[in-house]
């Protein structure tokens, strides 16, 4: 039985980063991205763009992760964007109402509207 996981994948441009996820976004996987964030700091990131249109689930550890990193952006001064995830993965920031005060980036995927 293969186990479900999260891939990550960064591009980085001069102080810019890109860090797309793929798979899903847990308890067992959010050290991954937050590792990744990490570095990218440590390594000068001034803006960090988290990539979530292939996500296929997205767990309260994952949405916990996102509003840390929105409130540490914040007192750091650095900026952080988040895409919208397709709906399967979007149902946690409806029900929690958190979407609001996430920096969400562009259009919901077409299967949200």
């Amino acid at each position: 039985m293969t186990q479900p996981g999260l891939t990550v994948s960064i591009g980085v441009q001069g102080d810019r980063a890109t860090v797309r996820l793929l798979g899903e976004l847990d308890i067992a996987t959010v050290p991954q991205l937050d590792g990744a964030v990490h570095d990218l700091l440590y390594l000068g990131a001034r803006s960090i763009l988290i990539d979530l249109r292939h996500m296929d689930f997205i767990d309260s550890s994952g949405l916990g992760l996102f509003m840390l990193l929105g409130d540490r952006c914040s007192r750091e001064g650095w900026e952080l964007s988040l895409t919208h995830p397709p709906d399967r993965s979007a149902a946690i920031f409806r029900i929690t109402g958190t979407g609001e005060r996430l920096p969400f980036v562009g259009e919901p995927a077409a299967a949200a509207l």
